[in-house]
């Protein structure tokens, strides 16, 4: 079986050239057949050359050898006392030791070089803008396919209890009283007469009054305002209630007296109250707008949030007495539908170009862009719809700049290496660990390892 060997060194070298030629095998038989002196010469080239005298001789010198008692190898076996040992012997024992020594030295280096860690932080940017797109009916490179839903109107009621509170004092009817005078002489009755009505009601002149004389067969007359004197539904009393004389011969006569009422608290309609009801409807109906404008899309299609008119209504008018009220809610709304693909080229081609300008190159989108549609307005000509854009970019470094940056900082002090990478497009932050502040980095690049966190 032939062995390898790592062909660093001469020596190695000799012995790889000894197996590919196949002269090893030769010289162990030959050394089995017949124990003789062999000179073993290097030739130029990587080959080796084998004599049984010596070249500066000009006549090969025999030397006599005995025959061994038996036939052993004599790779096998150590040398006969008395005879000098093999020259191949020593070959391969100097061989063995300069192939362990440059072992242990690569291993020796590779361990005193310790490995340095350059651990990079990318610079990165967070791009927003907002931009409008016209609505158009085919694709266009600078608008968004689209259309206009047809307008759509839905309406829900809904009950509450009152929650306002009313007071009403207590009140005193009021009526007027008619004055017959049957004397020739006219009769003067003063502001705060009580009369007496025939369920016992009283009532009192609110005003001073002169009656004139009467003309037979007429009387003379005159009408003034009362006020029953107790406040309270009682003081509602019929018309003639009061029919009664009062001295010289005046009579008295009442209209009907109303407006008389008792003190009482009440329940009535607050503009609170209906705006529970309206706050409680427009979410479902918001659910019922989105639900039907969903059923008209087609495949690709979203809508924007509509444009919507709500109307409200109540049964009751805020302030009016009632324990219950019932509000109506209406909404008309227009919206817009538009294909998500068209909008989502758009504003990645558009922020993308803004990032391009603003940033150079280098830097990449990290994650995914967000775009929202904020509003569509179907009531204006042309229909646009408004958008919100926002994405990361964070600097990216190759493998060729990685590699650039170990040999722009190899054999630096740490200091020297940490000014230099801070001033390198896209270094936001960077640290070095495995080196002594002032201890210069290894020189071979590939004892650094640079790491970036984020990019």
């Amino acid at each position: 079986m032939k062995k390898y060997y790592d062909l660093d060194t001469p020596m190695q070298r000799m012995l790889a050239t000894l197996q590919e030629t196949g002269k090893e095998e030769e010289l162990y038989t030959a050394l089995e057949e017949e124990q003789a002196t062999i000179h073993v010469y290097p030739v130029a080239g990587g080959g080796i050359l084998f004599s049984h005298v010596p070249l500066d001789q000009e006549e090969p010198t025999i030397i006599e050898s005995q025959e061994p008692d038996t036939e052993i190898p004599l790779r096998r076996h150590a040398t006969t006392p008395g005879k000098e040992p093999p020259f191949f012997l020593f070959f391969l024992l100097i061989l063995g030791f300069f192939l362990l020594f440059d072992m242990a030295d690569s291993q020796i280096t590779a361990l005193l070089t310790p490995i340095i860690t350059v651990t990079l932080i990318p610079k990165a940017h967070t791009i927003t803008t907002t931009a409008t797109l016209p609505l158009v009916s085919g694709e266009s490179s600078n608008g968004v396919p689209g259309r206009v839903l047809p307008e759509l109107t839905l309406t829900q009621l809904a009950s509450t209890t009152t929650t306002g509170h009313g007071h009403q004092d207590a009140k005193q009817a009021t009526g007027r009283l008619t004055l017959y005078n049957g004397l020739f002489t006219s009769q003067f009755v003063p502001i705060g007469t009580v009369f007496t009505g025939g369920d016992g009601v009283q009532v009192v002149m609110s005003e001073s009054v002169t009656i004139p004389s009467g003309t037979p067969p007429s009387y003379g007359q005159a009408t003034v305002s009362a006020y029953a004197l107790k406040a309270g539904w009682g003081g509602n009393i019929q018309a003639g209630d009061i029919n009664t004389t009062i001295a010289n011969g005046i009579l008295v006569k009442n209209s009907p007296f109303a407006g008389g009422q008792n003190s009482r608290d009440y329940p009535i309609v607050t503009q609170a109250d209906i705006q529970r009801v309206v706050s409680t409807l427009i979410p479902n109906l918001a659910q019922d707008e989105h639900a039907v404008l969903t059923s008209q899309l087609t495949a690709g299609e979203a809508f924007a949030n509509p444009t919507c008119i709500s109307k409200a209504s109540a049964n009751h008018a805020v302030g009016s007495e009632a324990t219950t009220v019932q509000v109506s809610v209406s909404e008309t709304c227009l919206a817009v539908a538009y294909n998500q693909q068209a909008v989502q080229v758009q504003a990645s081609r558009l922020l993308t170009s803004i990032a391009a300008t603003h940033l150079g190159t280098g830097y990449h989108l990290t994650g995914s862009m967000q775009v929202t549609v904020k509003q569509a307005t179907a009531t204006q000509t042309p229909v646009v719809v408004s958008l919100s854009l926002l994405g990361t970019w964070v600097y990216t470094f190759s493998p060729q700049e990685q590699q650039r940056i170990k040999m722009l900082i190899a054999n630096k002090t740490k200091p020297q290496a940490l000014q230099m990478l801070l001033s390198q497009q896209g270094i936001a932050s960077v640290t070095i660990a495995g080196i002594a502040e002032n201890q210069p980095l290894p020189e071979d690049p590939q004892s650094i390892r640079v790491l970036v966190i984020g990019g």
